[in-house]
């Protein structure tokens, strides 16, 4: 940041072209004077890495048949046409298991905060006697993220260590993760986990550039907040629709149970989580 300061004090002029305004809804490459502008689908491009991570044939076993329901709330915000291309139309999860999809202006008239307060309607539905096997809602711009299970709210923390547990399940932390990081008000669950898979757990003050310092030095691959949020080596960033993941990447091996996975915690919680 100093260094991008340092050169904004060495500007002395700028040039400007008179241009009509760019066709963002036209993909490909335009050219503007001699600066060519490349407009892409951030939802094929974003639905393309997340291939690249996870298993999607095994996965899309699993949510096409009638043995695992789900049911994820975007809260009418930017992550539902993401949710939408990936968990429906590439996974083949029956319509009407994204709801809120449509970002609108208002969100809806909702408050798009993924928790029990104003995720209420998803907190209600995996509640019920007849509820999905597994619930997820994420953020107004889609860094944040709520995990729940059927009867059974995931708390973050738990999250992270249920994500940590059961990384190598997944194909692109099958050959194992270099470290994982948690922030100081995190519980210590993800602590335990570290310590039974070998790796090292850093603990951080509240902030992402501290996880974004850690990812940048190959320490981690993994890291989560108290505050709803997750990430991974992928983009460096928060990224609530692909934490949603990793908590049901049990799913690779086995249909998961999200109750049996965090009930005997925070007593046992290694064995808890790394048992099957």
């Amino acid at each position: 940041m100093q260094a991008i300061f340092a050169a904004s004090q060495r500007i002395r002029s700028y040039r400007t072209l008179d241009q009509s305004d760019l066709n963002l809804e036209r993909i490909g490459l335009t050219t503007l004077g001699h600066t060519r502008v490349e407009i892409f689908d951030p939802v094929a491009d974003y639905a393309a890495l997340m291939e690249s991570l996870f298993d999607f044939d095994r996965l899309s076993r699993l949510l096409s048949g009638d043995r695992f329901r789900l049911r994820y709330d975007a809260m009418h915000a930017i992550t539902g046409p993401y949710a939408q291309e990936i968990l429906v139309r590439r996974l083949g999860a029956p319509c009407g298991s994204v709801v809120n999809g449509l970002p609108r202006p208002d969100f809806g008239g909702l408050q798009p905060d993924p928790n029990p307060t104003h995720a209420r309607a998803l907190l209600e539905a995996m509640f019920r006697s007849d509820a999905p096997d597994f619930g997820a809602a994420s953020d107004g711009d889609g860094d944040r993220h709520m995990i729940l299970g059927r009867g059974v709210f995931v708390t973050p923390s738990d999250g992270l260590a249920v994500m940590a547990a059961n990384a190598t399940a997944v194909p692109a932390y099958a050959r194992g993760i270099a470290g994982i990081a948690r922030s100081m008000p995190t519980s210590r669950a993800v602590d335990h986990v570290a310590r039974a898979l070998g790796v090292p757990c850093y603990v951080t003050p509240t902030g992402w550039k501290y996880f974004v310092a850690l990812l940048d030095r190959g320490l981690i691959n993994l890291c989560g907040e108290e505050s709803f949020g997750a990430g991974s080596s992928h983009i460096r960033e928060k990224d609530g629709l692909w934490a949603v993941s990793p908590r049901d990447r049990p799913c690779h091996h086995h249909r998961p149970r999200v109750k049996r996975r965090t009930r005997c915690w925070p007593a046992s919680i290694a064995p808890a989580v790394l048992s099957t």
